[in-house]
């Protein structure tokens, strides 16, 4: 969630300052908080699949992320063009990565939900490390 925390920082930061070099420097905190933010997707993306599904599931998330990539400049431009300054474009990125940080969380919070009530199961006892999906595979076989 750190990662997050530090986009969120540097956005307003971004949105507020003047002067090259205090740009280039926050520009680049900005930067390396989203490269971290959508490796997020890789770590996470797998656990909530089924093992039969997964890549399907994943590229799924990936695409959908790729997808605001695509549209996330194109409504800059627009809001550019309409008259807006750049300072309230950056801005306006700041209630999408709050969404993003708060589905991220929750999908954290249930995953480890997840993991401890099978880790309470001796029937689909698994390592701590297994994914989610494969102890709903477990279940579903059993049931």
């Amino acid at each position: 969630m750190l990662v997050f925390a530090g986009i969120l920082a540097s956005l307003s930061a971004l949105a507020s300052v003047d002067g090259f070099a205090a740009l280039a420097v926050i520009g680049f905190l900005a930067g390396t908080c989203v490269l971290g933010a959508q490796s997020l997707i890789y770590a996470l993306a797998p656990g909530p699949y089924p093992v039969d599904v997964r890549g399907t599931g994943v590229g799924t998330a990936i695409a959908i992320g790729r997808i605001g990539s695509v549209a996330g400049p194109a409504l800059g431009g627009m809001l550019l063009a309409g008259g807006q300054s750049a300072s309230m474009v950056i801005a306006s990125a700041i209630p999408g990565v709050a969404i993003a940080a708060t589905c991220t969380l929750l999908l954290v919070r249930r995953l480890a939900a997840m993991q401890a009530v099978a880790a309470t199961d001796p029937v689909n006892r698994l390592p701590a490390s297994a994914p989610v999906a494969e102890l709903n595979l477990r279940r579903r076989k059993a049931a």
